[in-house]
Order: structure tokens, then sequence, then C-alpha cells
């Protein structure tokens, strides 16, 4: 499956890139993206520590608020990564 996957606030600046695609096998959850993620992104030498924002933040699937065990649904998908915003 295909899933584009876009980063907002911190988790942008800790990725180095606002939006990138993975592709998993079917049946995958946000749990096993977020394990890809953190495969393929390193902590960072000035500190900005993916996995440590990853832990905290929202998800949201197709659009929808999705917990680390929603199965994403085969062929494409869309994952926004959504950490906490500051002034709430």
């Amino acid at each position: 499956m295909n899933i584009k996957l876009r980063y907002f606030a911190s988790a942008a600046a800790a990725a180095g890139v606002s939006e990138e695609h993975y592709e998993l096998p079917e049946n995958s959850t946000i749990a096993n993206l977020i394990e890809a993620i953190n495969d393929k992104h390193k902590p960072m030498p000035n500190g900005a520590d993916l996995a440590r924002i990853l832990g905290f933040s929202s998800f949201l699937l197709n659009g929808a608020r999705a917990n680390v065990d929603a199965q994403i649904p085969d062929g494409e998908a869309s994952v926004d990564v959504l950490p906490p915003f500051a002034g709430g």
C-alpha cells in the first residue's frame, strides 16, 4: 500500500521534510507506519528526535482521527502527523 505522510509543526522540523511517501504491506497499522518512520529517521544531532515527537502526536488517517492500532486501508492512504500545538 502507498501512504502519503504529511508532517506538521515540530514533526516537520524533526523529519526535515513536510511530506514523504511510504510503502507498507497490506494490513498495516499506524503503529507499523510509526516503526517504518523511526527506522528511516534516526535521532538528529541537534536534538530534534522525531520518535519522541511521534510518541505524543495525534494522527489523521484519510482525514479522520486515528489511534496507533488503526488499520490503514489497502491501496492508497494519507496520514497526517499532528504534534500538540502551543496556544491552545
